[in-house]
């Protein structure tokens, strides 16, 4: 079974979460925060409703646990099935082409946060 980073070792692993808005309250401010650091908003929208949405399909969930690392895998060109849904290849271009756009991946570590890909193939690895 696949481990994914908890809570704390994430506080760990990442740099500092600088957005100065509160997740859950502010979402929409807290959204648009994370959006300044991509290099494409729209593209970086486009992205984050993407990896949503499959989770959503796949477990009913926003954001299931792990959903950055096994949307990565398919964007690296990994087919898999996950939950509920089959991650074809066309699915996983798709998404390594928005990451590219955008120039960051989302992950999901209290409230979604934009990182570069820099710094999400630090984490990724």
């Amino acid at each position: 079974m696949v481990k994914f980073p908890s809570d704390e070792e994430y506080d760990k692993l990442l740099p500092p979460n600088n957005n100065p808005y509160k997740w859950g309250y502010q979402e929409d401010e807290y959204i648009n925060f994370e959006y300044q650091k991509s290099r494409s908003h729209e593209s970086a929208q486009e992205l984050l409703d993407l990896m949503t949405s499959i989770s959503t399909e796949a477990w009913f969930a926003g954001w299931m646990n792990g959903t950055e690392f096994v949307l990565w895998d398919a964007a690296l060109g990994k087919q898999l099935e996950w939950g509920g849904v089959f991650i074809d290849q066309k699915t996983g271009e798709k998404l390594k082409s928005l990451s590219d756009s955008c120039g960051g991946w989302w992950i999901y570590h209290r409230g979604e946060r934009f990182l570069s890909l820099e710094e999400w193939q630090n984490l990724y690895e």
